[in-house]
C-alpha cells in the first residue's frame, strides 16, 4: 500500500475501533460494579489516625459492623461537594470511616474544623500506598464494607442524596438485616 493510502486507512480504522468500543458499552448497566476487589477482603493496612497521629489503625479495628469507607482529600472539589451529604448520613447513625488520600494532616484538620467531621475515624494515607492497594483512581471514592471486612460495593464520585437514597442506603440496610453479612 502506498503511503498516501495509509493516511486515509489508519484514521478510518481508529474511528471504526472507537465506534465498536462505544457500541459494546451501550446498554451496560452503570450500577453493576466491576471493581476488581468486589467481594474480597479490604486490603490490610496500618496507618496513623489523623487526629491522633501517634496511634496506628488497622482494618481489624473496623470489623464487627457494616460501614462505609470514604476516600477524600482537601484538594478534591468533588469531596467538598459531597461533604455535607456525608455529614447528614453520619447524622443518621451510619458509620463512615475516612481515608485522607495524598494530603497534608494540617490542611485536613483545618478543613474538618471549618466544615464539620462526618467520619467515625480517619486514617492518614499521606503517601497514597493504601489507595494504590485499593485501586483508587482519584477522590472521592466510597466503599461499603461488611462486618467481616469484605468490600461489598464501590463507587467513584461524590455521594449525592439521590445516590444515597436509591443505591447506597438500600445496600447498607440489606447488610444490616443480614447480620452484617452479604444478603
Amino acid at each position: 500500500m502506498t503511503r498516501l493510502k495509509w493516511i486515509y486507512v489508519v484514521p478510518l480504522l481508529v474511528f471504526a475501533g472507537l465506534v465498536g468500543f462505544l457500541v459494546s458499552q451501550n446498554g451496560r448497566d452503570p450500577s453493576v460494579d466491576t471493581f476488581s476487589l468486589l467481594n474480597k477482603p479490604l486490603p490490610a493496612f496500618t496507618l496513623p489516625d489523623l487526629q491522633h497521629p501517634d496511634q496506628q489503625v488497622s482494618q481489624k479495628q473496623w470489623l464487627g459492623h457494616p460501614y462505609f469507607m470514604n476516600v477524600w482529600a482537601t484538594w478534591c472539589n468533588s469531596c467538598a461537594e459531597e461533604h455535607e451529604e456525608l455529614r447528614r448520613i453520619a447524622g443518621e447513625g451510619v458509620p463512615i470511616y475516612g481515608v485522607l488520600y495524598k494530603d497534608q494532616r494540617a490542611a485536613a484538620l483545618d478543613y474538618l474544623a471549618q466544615k464539620g467531621n462526618p467520619f467515625a475515624q480517619i486514617i492518614n494515607d499521606e503517601v497514597g500506598n493504601f489507595g494504590i492497594d485499593l485501586g483508587v483512581t482519584g477522590a472521592p471514592e466510597t466503599f461499603l464494607i461488611d462486618a467481616q471486612g469484605v468490600i461489598r460495593f464501590h463507587m467513584d464520585g461524590p455521594v449525592t442524596d439521590t445516590y444515597w437514597q436509591n443505591t447506597l442506603k438500600p445496600r447498607y440496610q440489606a447488610l444490616l438485616q443480614a447480620g452484617g453479612k452479604q444478603p
